[in-house]
């Protein structure tokens, strides 16, 4: 037994194009899960944080502390984050990643107004460095196009691994498709020639039917026109 495979060589056609079928949908339902996995939530490796009105200096290995509102709309200190890298800083704006950030607000997409700055705090009153959070860009730890390939590629082994124990190994499925192929050998296909005289016949027989009722309906309505049960 080939691969496992029941009677193999046998309901040839129809264990094909069922298994062509079956795989449509399966690739259906990868393109779906691809689309769906944009929802899985993905840990944040690092924040690539826009900067405007930066005044002082900061180097990778600082802790930054997070400002912003509070709950009670009080500017405070909500977390703190570690300066991973200076990415440029300069002409009163810059870019920095941070890592780990440690805070209770959102550090990503549009709740960037609960961070609304960073300090690094300084020995006197004034921090030794403060800037404005203009932009932030989360670094997914896996790429999401990673993760879509990874569910569609599951769902892809899995439906495959289903056609091929349903169509070829599962004795009572290639029995059953087994013998629908030899049923479908018994049947006895008509002919080109057949098929256009029957689609012949019918549409004629469509046009005189139309044209009787016309005549009919045409010969009800002169008549009770005539009676003056109908106004023309």
């Amino acid at each position: 037994m080939a691969l496992g495979i029941h009677k193999p060589g046998q309901g040839y056609w129809v264990r094909t194009l069922t298994a062509v079928f079956a795989g449509v949908l399966v690739f259906s339902a990868a393109a779906y899960g691809w689309q769906q996995a944009e929802l899985i939530p993905i840990p944040v490796r690092d924040y690539a944080v826009d900067l405007g009105a930066v005044r002082g200096e900061v180097a990778a290995g600082d802790v930054l502390e997070l400002v912003g509102p509070d709950a009670e709309g009080r500017q405070a200190v909500l977390g703190e984050a570690t300066v991973a890298a200076v990415n440029h800083l300069g002409d009163g704006s810059g870019r920095l990643t941070l890592a780990d950030p440690r805070t209770t607000a959102e550090l990503e997409g549009e709740a960037i107004d609960l961070a609304a700055s960073v300090r690094l705090p300084g020995q006197g009153a004034e921090p030794a460095f403060r800037a404005s959070i203009t932009n932030v860009l989360k670094t997914p730890a896996v790429p999401l196009v990673y993760v879509q390939a990874g569910v569609a590629s599951v769902i892809i082994l899995i439906g495959a691994a289903l056609i091929y124990w349903f169509v070829y190994v599962n004795r009572r499925a290639s029995e059953f498709l087994i013998n629908t192929d030899g049923e479908m050998r018994k049947v006895n296909w008509s002919t080109y020639r057949e098929i256009r005289g029957s689609t012949i016949v019918v549409i004629v027989a469509a046009f005189l039917i139309a044209a009787i009722l016309f005549v009919i309906d045409l010969a009800f309505k002169t008549f009770f026109t005539w009676i003056d049960v109908l106004q023309a």
